[in-house]
């Protein structure tokens, strides 16, 4: 025969068990409420015709090398933070994928299909990699290109094209 003992141990194992069971799906519910409020946050972001027009003027740019660029758009002070700020927020968005805290898919579909961070990389990566050398630093802006990598990743998986030319780009933002 099973004795009062018995039953109030089983009980409170039901008890903790039920209790660990709903505290992980509360805790799942509050990260996934939190992906979709970073979600929004830079989807409210990338959609301002602000950054819009800014991505259009840096898209834009022409230039012959590192030095061409920095006498045309570094030298530049308005330029220059145009720059900075379009690619330090591009570059956020690289942090928030690798730390897992925006998920690839979300970026992919926010993005259009990736496109906006592979086209930039690929304007700017040149530009990126002689700062990294002139600075000697290779972290610099070491996010963008991951960012890029994972949406060329996820373009490459849905059987679509993962590279742009200036030339294309030129057709999109002209």
């Amino acid at each position: 025969m099973v004795s009062l003992e018995v039953v109030a141990i089983l009980l409170s194992g039901i008890g903790i068990s039920a209790s660990l069971v709903y505290y992980a799906s509360v805790l799942r519910n509050t990260n996934k409420t939190r992906e979709a409020q970073l979600f929004m946050q830079s989807y409210k972001e990338t959609s301002t015709p602000e950054l819009q027009e800014r991505a259009y003027e840096l898209l834009s740019w022409e230039w012959q090398d590192f030095e061409d660029f920095n006498t045309k758009y570094w030298s530049d002070k308005e330029a220059r933070s145009k720059f900075i700020a379009f690619m330090v927020y591009m570059n956020g968005l690289g942090i928030m994928l690798e730390e897992g805290h925006l998920p690839a898919r979300l970026l992919y579909k926010m993005d259009q299909g990736g496109y906006i961070p592979i086209m930039v990389w690929y304007k700017f990566r040149t530009i990126v990699q002689s700062q990294r050398a002139f600075l000697n630093n290779p972290e610099n802006f070491k996010y963008l290109e991951y960012y890029a990598e994972e949406m060329i990743k996820l373009r490459t998986q849905n059987g679509l094209a993962a590279e742009w030319s200036n030339e294309q780009s030129k057709l999109i933002y002209e």
